[in-house]
């Protein structure tokens, strides 16, 4: 199956938005890698490449 990648970015994207609210709200349990693992899940046959997602949101989320 072929990488999804512009999924893959929209699912990066809505998951570090996720954490960022939480993270503001006072959610002390916000995780950025629960958070994207519970995003790819509902997508993760049509993303094909799921490493791909999660290293983006890592990555920009380290960088951050």
């Amino acid at each position: 199956m072929a990488s999804n990648r512009h999924l893959g970015r929209i699912v990066a994207l809505q998951s570090l938005y996720e954490y960022e609210f939480r993270n503001k709200a006072g959610d002390t349990t916000a995780d950025i890698d629960g958070i994207v693992a519970k995003n790819i899940e509902p997508y993760a046959k049509a993303l094909g490449d799921v490493n791909f997602v999660q290293d983006l949101a890592r990555g920009v989320f380290d960088e951050k």
